[in-house]
């Protein structure tokens, strides 16, 4: 079995086994001998969920069956399943199943057709990347929080280059790119336990460029980057092969190159192959030998 599925496997077992017990990316990973930040990616792409948010998920699935199969107060399902509290945990069950804890124990035939969810592994397409050390650089462009809770960031990245490309004031604002045609996206900032996570649209620059109302400069150290192209599709699956290489770096190329997540950031770099009838970008992520 490709060790990282095992290593996964392994934590959603631990997971399932311990939903009462205090929960935190950093001791997830470290129980499988992997940074908090590699952990975080390598969950996702297998899962298609944060780590977090399959605990949360699998916490409420978990109280709804025990408000529907044992007489339990309401207060001790919340505290058996890992809520701090019974405000806590009516608010999250609420929201996930839009009935309130006593509600839902009392329509039997709702929680008679309760659909746990079950998480598959992924697997995807073959990858191979080019391996090459980028110089420090610098960008300017538009920051944005967004959140991986609920996916949400598949839903919001998009809208913002779709308001950012079908705006002649928001491209005129930034400045000249150092290569022509190009646009980049990058993620950073993460801060895992609220999981969200900065993106910057943006554009690289000289240091030394002014930096226009209402954008940020950011600096970049020097780092290895593994640099990986999508397949040529159509506009229509272009979103599709995005996140299907994203998952097949993570599922496919990691387990067996011997390298780990270098930094905390990660780059979409869009060019003119972004504009033909077929088209293709390239994810840019930081490396480093695995210990």
């Amino acid at each position: 079995m490709n060790p990282y599925k095992a290593k996964i496997k392994e934590t959603i077992q631990y997971i399932d086994s311990h939903l009462e017990q205090p929960f935190s990316l950093e001791l997830l990973a470290q129980r499988v001998h992997f940074s908090p930040f590699h952990f975080h990616r390598v969950f996702l792409a297998m899962t298609g969920v944060t780590v977090m948010e399959y605990v949360r998920k699998r916490r409420l699935e978990k109280a709804a069956w025990l408000l529907h199969h044992s007489e339990e107060k309401v207060i001790d399902v919340a505290l058996c399943c890992g809520f701090s509290s019974q405000q806590v945990f009516q608010r999250a069950f609420k929201q996930r199943f839009g009935l309130t804890p006593r509600h839902f124990r009392n329509r039997k035939s709702l929680a008679d057709s309760l659909n746990l969810s079950s998480f598959s592994l992924k697997g995807g397409l073959y990858v191979q990347p080019k391996i090459f050390v980028k110089e420090a650089f610098t960008v300017i462009g538009y920051a944005y929080t967004v959140t991986t809770k609920n996916e949400q960031n598949k839903h919001d990245i998009p809208l913002h280059w779709q308001r950012y490309l079908q705006s002649d004031q928001l491209q005129g604002a930034m400045p000249p790119s150092r290569e022509a045609h190009v646009e980049l996206g990058i993620c950073t900032d993460f801060q895992h336990e609220q999981e969200t996570f900065s993106y910057l649209i943006c554009r690289e620059v000289d240091e030394s460029t002014a930096v226009p109302d209402g954008l940020v400069k950011r600096t970049f150290p020097e780092q290895t980057f593994a640099q990986f192209s999508t397949p040529q599709v159509s506009e229509a699956a272009f979103a599709k092969a995005i996140q299907e290489t994203w998952q097949a770096i993570f599922t496919q190329w990691f387990p067996t190159s011997g390298y780990v997540h270098g930094g905390e950031m990660e780059i979409e770099w869009y060019d003119e192959r972004s504009d033909g009838e077929k088209k293709q970008m390239d994810l840019l992520i930081p490396i480093r030998k695995k210990a």
